[in-house]
C-alpha cells in the first residue's frame, strides 16, 4: 500500500542576525502551512511541520532526508512553502539570468541547487509533489510597476483583496536585503552554488506548483497568500481532476499580475500528473470539500458543463499569455473578441473567458 509524507514550511518571520537586520514580517504564512497540512492529514499523509524558528536548512535537509530513506516507489511527498523568496548570484554562471533562485529560510537562504540535489536521494517511481508561495523576482522597478499598475485600478486591486490604491505586500525579499545578506555571507552562499552537484540524476517524478510566473510577484494576505488563498478556494469547493486542470482552476481566480507557474522536474510521469492532486495510491483520489482546509466558496470546482470546464481552461491560458506579453494584453483590452479570435478561443466560451477575465 502506498504511503504518503508530507512537510510543512512556514515563516511569518526570520532571524534578522542572518539577514542583516531584515525580520521578513508576513502575515498568512503559518495559516498556509496549517491549511495544507490539514489538507494533507485529511488525505492520509504522516505530517510534519517546520515553523517560523524550527524552519532552517538543517531541518529541512533533515526532513527530506528522512522522506527519501522512508519513501518507496508508488510513494508520494508532498513539501509545502509559504515564506518569502530571493536570489543570489550564481558563481557557476550556468543560470540563464546570472541568478540562483533561493527559499528565505529562518537561519539562511536555500538555494535551489540544493533542493535539486536532495530530489536525486529518492527512490525511482517516488512522486513528489510541490506548492511554493513565494516569489524570486522582486527589483526596485517591478515593485515600482506593480505600484503604478494598481494605483486606480480597482479591478485589479479586487483581485488582489485589497482597496484600491492600496498596494499589497508581496513575499519577495527586498532587493537591497537580499544584495546586503549575499555580501554579508558571500564565501557561503558561493560555496553552496559551486560546490552543490547540479547534474545527479533524479529518478523520483516531481511536480512543482508555484505562486506565480517567475517575473511575477506573490501577494501576501491577512489570513492566507492570495495563492494558498485561491487554492483552498477550489479544493474545498470539492474539486475534482489532474494537476494541470488544478493548476488551471486556480489560475482562473488570479489576477493577470500574478498567475501560478508549473513545472515538471526529473523523470517525467504522465501518469502522475493525470492523478487527483495529493492522492496517495495512484489511480485514484479524494476530493476537496468545505471545511477541509481554510475558509472556501461552495459549489464544486472543475465540475459542472464540458463549456465551463473549456472556458476555465482558456482563461487560464490567456491569463498566463498577457502575464509574459504586455502587448497582448493592449490588443486584448483594444479588441477582446478579435483577440481572444485570433488566439484560438471557441466562439462559444469567448462571453464565459471575458466575463471572468476581467471579474
Amino acid at each position: 500500500m502506498p504511503q504518503g509524507l508530507s512537510i510543512h514550511l512556514g515563516l511569518n518571520h526570520i532571524d534578522p542576525t542572518a539577514y542583516g537586520g531584515f525580520e521578513g514580517r508576513l502575515a498568512g504564512c503559518l495559516n498556509d502551512a496549517a491549511a495544507m497540512q490539514k489538507i494533507a492529514s485529511a488525505m492520509g499523509y504522516s505530517t510534519e511541520s517546520l515553523l517560523d524558528e524550527q524552519a532552517t536548512s538543517a531541518n529541512l535537509i533533515a526532513a527530506i532526508s528522512s522522506a527519501a530513506g522512508r519513501l518507496t516507489t508508488g510513494d508520494i511527498l508532498l513539501l509545502t512553502y509559504s515564506g518569502h523568496g530571493a536570489e543570489v548570484p550564481d558563481p557557476t554562471h550556468t543560470e540563464p539570468t546570472g541568478m540562483n533562485q533561493t527559499w528565505v529560510l529562518f537561519d539562511r537562504l536555500f538555494v535551489d541547487d540544493e533542493l535539486y540535489a536532495l530530489w536525486s536521494r529518492f527512490a525511482a517511481g517516488v512522486r513528489i509533489f510541490v506548492l511554493s508561495d513565494s516569489c524570486h523576482s522582486g527589483t526596485v522597478t517591478r515593485d515600482m510597476q506593480y505600484a503604478n499598475a494598481l494605483a486606480g485600478n480597482a479591478a485589479l486591486s479586487r483581485g488582489y483583496g485589497v482597496p484600491e490604491d492600496t498596494q499589497p505586500q508581496f513575499r519577495n525579499m527586498p532587493v537591497d536585503r537580499q544584495q546586503e545578506t549575499y555580501q554579508a555571507h558571500k564565501l557561503v552562499y558561493d560555496v553552496i552554488g559551486t560546490y552543490t552537484p547540479k547534474d545527479l540524476p533524479v529518478q523520483a517524478n516531481i511536480l512543482l506548483i508555484s505562486g506565480c510566473q517567475d517575473n511575477q510577484l506573490s501577494a501576501d494576505g491577512a489570513v492566507n497568500g492570495l495563492f494558498t488563498q485561491n487554492l483552498l478556494q477550489v479544493w474545498n469547493g470539492g474539486f475534482q481532476g489532474d494537476y494541470r486542470r488544478f493548476q488551471q482552476a486556480i489560475v482562473a481566480l488570479m489576477p493577470p499580475t500574478q498567475v501560478p507557474n508549473y513545472y515538471v522536474v526529473g523523470a517525467p510521469s504522465p501518469e502522475f500528473e493525470r492523478q487527483q492532486p495529493f492522492s496517495i495510491t495512484p489511480g485514484t483520489g479524494g476530493s476537496g470539500g468545505p471545511g477541509i482546509a481554510g475558509s472556501g466558496a461552495s459549489g464544486t470546482a472543475g465540475s459542472g458543463s464540458q463549456a465551463q470546464n473549456e472556458a476555465a481552461q482558456w482563461l487560464a491560458t490567456i491569463k498566463t499569455r498577457m502575464s509574459s506579453d504586455p502587448w497582448f494584453e493592449i490588443r486584448l483590452r483594444l479588441n477582446p473578441r478579435g483577440t481572444l479570435a485570433a488566439a484560438g478561443v471557441p466562439a462559444a466560451v469567448v462571453d464565459d473567458v471575458l466575463s471572468r477575465l476581467w471579474s
